[in-house]
């Protein structure tokens, strides 16, 4: 059994940087890329996002995202220091 320290968990509020746009969401699930068996296992940590997309409609739809820890900030102010 291996256990995963990290900043985060499923269900807290994370800001990032998606399509240019500062923008706030929910972790929904943590995966591992598979593909960098070499790399640092935290290297290859994908939390997933739900990231909300403008559509013609009335509401926007939330589609699936995955971004590295690295990419991810508990406040708005720490993903603006970022920069």
């Amino acid at each position: 059994m291996i256990t995963i320290n990290s900043r985060y968990s499923i269900g807290d509020q994370v800001w990032l940087i998606e399509d240019n746009r500062v923008q706030q969401t929910t972790i929904e699930d943590l995966t591992v890329d598979r593909r960098y068996d070499n790399a640092p296992l935290v290297e290859r940590l994908k939390w997933k996002l739900a990231i909300k997309r403008p559509t013609p409609g009335l509401f926007g739809i939330a589609e699936a995202v995955y971004a590295t820890e690295d990419k991810l900030f508990a406040t708005k102010e720490e993903l603006i220091a970022s920069l």
